[in-house]
């Protein structure tokens, strides 16, 4: 199990909806996600793949959701 890095976990909490929508995911998606996140190593290329995360949960997408 990979855990949930902070600055993904306090993008997620900022929407009540998101963050349940996550939590619900299954592991191997919730993985996919977070993976994706801690692939950027600098802070500012970090950015981006958390805001997608997150807007992309808030729609009920994985992260591989235009290949499901």
């Amino acid at each position: 199990m990979v855990t949930t890095p902070d600055d993904l976990l306090q993008a997620l909490m900022k929407n009540r909806k998101v963050f349940k929508v996550f939590e619900a995911f299954p592991p191997s998606n919730r993985k996919k996600s977070i993976q994706w996140v801690l692939d950027a190593k600098i802070t500012a290329t970090r950015e981006r793949p958390i805001f997608q995360v997150a807007e992309w949960i808030a729609e009920g997408k994985g992260r591989n959701w235009n290949y499901e």
